[in-house]
């Protein structure tokens, strides 16, 4: 099955946003990193500030929306992207309990709390509307 014209377009600017609302997301964590860490670490791996995942899935639930409506495709997309949003979040709660176990090697930075997990979701829907208005 061939792709239209159109179908192409969208399927463009959908990765671009999803792409885009990932790097802005990862971006703001490059601010906030210190001296003793490398950026390449930082970008790599996972919590703190912001949540990319929250921004990549909130991306691709946004884009699918704007361009199919209340869909089969996008109530799929919308609960595989609340699975991933609550998954994000109680990482940190079970890290905290896993925390004490002697040599553990998790800190706090894994997992987010609500803020960073809304500031990704907003990022997400933001960055897809913008491209999408281009």
């Amino acid at each position: 099955m061939a792709i239209s014209g159109t179908e192409s377009v969208v399927a463009q600017k959908l990765v671009a946003a999803i792409f885009f609302s990932w790097l802005l997301a990862q971006g703001i964590k490059l601010t906030k990193v210190s001296q003793k860490k490398s950026i390449r670490a930082f970008i790599f791996r996972g919590g703190g500030i912001v949540s990319s995942h929250s921004a990549s899935i909130s991306s691709l639930a946004a884009g699918v929306f704007l361009y199919q409506g209340l869909s089969l495709l996008f109530l799929a997309v919308a609960v595989f992207g609340l699975i991933v949003i609550r998954d994000v979040i109680f990482v940190r709660s079970w890290i905290a309990m896993v925390k004490p176990i002697k040599h553990s090697r998790f800190s706090e930075m894994e997992g987010h709390t609500l803020p960073e997990v809304l500031a990704g979701i907003t990022i997400g829907i933001v960055v897809t509307l913008v491209v999408f208005l281009i």
